[in-house]
């Protein structure tokens, strides 16, 4: 489980993640993509998976799938946007 607070319009907003997948936890930074090692598209972590069965890292509504079904955002009550990216090297997906 992590909590993370999250500076909205001069607010904190904190909501409570958990893993959505088993699996040792990995660095965002050691991640062979640097879109996400670099934080691009905002902080996070990665996961090594040891299964296949994506969970809900929190309460909240799909708003967002990928065409190629690789990933997914949540958006929770608070209206915080939750991505979800599933494996490397993507960007050919369709």
């Amino acid at each position: 489980m992590m909590n993370t607070s999250i500076p909205r319009d001069s607010s904190t907003v904190n909501i409570t993640l958990i893993a959505p997948l088993s699996g040792p936890l990995v660095p965002i930074e050691r991640v062979p993509d640097p879109v996400f090692a670099q934080k691009m598209v905002g902080d996070g972590i990665s996961i090594d998976p040891l299964d296949q069965c994506l969970r809900a890292p929190c309460n909240g509504e799909i708003t967002q799938l990928h065409p190629a079904g690789h990933a997914v955002t949540v958006t929770t009550p608070q209206g915080i946007e939750v991505l979800m990216h599933i494996g490397l090297d993507t960007v050919g997906l369709k």
